[in-house]
């Protein structure tokens, strides 16, 4: 009876040691899942900023096809294969019209300005300024 009494003694303080390295280990991965967490989170914003300018790279390329260029407001008028199309801001996008093809996600108070024959595209994105060089005119 005695080697009894003992065992389940030991066997209480063997539950509470158990627990706090479970605890342990636990705060041990919340911290890795925390910094990996950081980590994507920094990513993102980097891969968002390349895919705008991918996509300002395939804008400029079309605007080097293209002929009768034109800034009329705060759009930007072209003739590309024989068809007339716009670029302008429609619901916080940079869209190519006809058709819906977007250019830019985002983007606020875009304005297409002329300098010395060069077009420029200037736009807000998370309270930041863009000015982008899109060719000539």
């Amino acid at each position: 009876m005695f080697k009894k009494y003992n065992r389940r003694k030991h066997n209480r303080g063997s539950t509470l040691v158990e627990f706090i390295l479970v605890l342990f280990i636990a705060l041990i991965f919340i911290s890795i899942t925390a910094q990996a967490i950081k980590d994507i989170d920094k990513h993102i914003k980097y891969k968002e900023e390349i895919s705008d300018e991918i996509s300002l790279l395939q804008l400029k390329r079309i605007l080097l096809l293209s002929y009768e260029i034109e800034i009329n407001n705060n759009s930007l008028e072209y003739i590309y294969q024989n068809r007339k199309f716009y670029i302008s801001e429609v619901n916080n996008n940079l869209i190519i019209q006809p058709g819906t093809q977007i250019i830019l996600l985002n983007v606020n108070n875009v304005s297409f300005i002329e300098d010395d024959n060069d077009i420029y595209l200037l736009y807000e994105k998370k309270d930041k300024k863009y000015e982008r060089l899109l060719g000539k005119k």
